[in-house]
């Protein structure tokens, strides 16, 4: 996996190198360059948080290597429209259109589920919350479509 160098790195280029990329391959680990900022059990699994940039995205991601995702928190809602499209300028690519299909009725949020070149079933979401606050995870799902 290819590191970034987080000091200039954007909230997309740390979700894609580290969350999106990482889980669509089935090799999602911690970060090994970066000490966590906290570390939870939830649900019988456990997970890390790292900040970037002072604490104004967070990245968390799973010890079972099933989900991840990035908060932009509202210190950075400026960058949310830049944000979101980067997502739909990836969503966007061919190769993607073809991996991917997009599940409908989603009011705050734009879902993606891997079609049919992956076992499980992934899901990829860009999401605003009511707060601000920007937030886009990929996770591993158990879906039929």
């Amino acid at each position: 996996m290819v590191i970034p160098n987080f000091a200039h790195a954007g909230a997309w280029q740390i979700f894609r190198d580290n969350c999106l990329f990482p889980i669509e391959s089935g090799e999602l680990v911690q970060l090994t360059d970066m000490t966590p900022s906290a570390s939870f059990k939830n649900d019988g699994d456990t997970y890390s948080k790292y900040n970037f940039d002072n604490g104004a995205y967070i990245l968390s991601i799973s010890d079972s290597g099933q989900w991840c995702y990035l908060v932009v928190t509202n210190e950075k809602t400026e960058a949310s429209a830049d944000i979101a499209n980067e997502f739909l300028a990836w969503s966007s690519q061919l190769e993607v259109i073809d991996r991917y299909q997009e599940i409908e009725g989603e009011q705050d949020a734009l879902m993606l589920v891997s079609a049919f070149w992956r076992t499980p079933k992934m899901s990829v979401t860009l999401r605003f919350l009511k707060t601000g606050i920007l937030l886009r995870a990929a996770e591993e799902v158990d879906l039929d479509l």
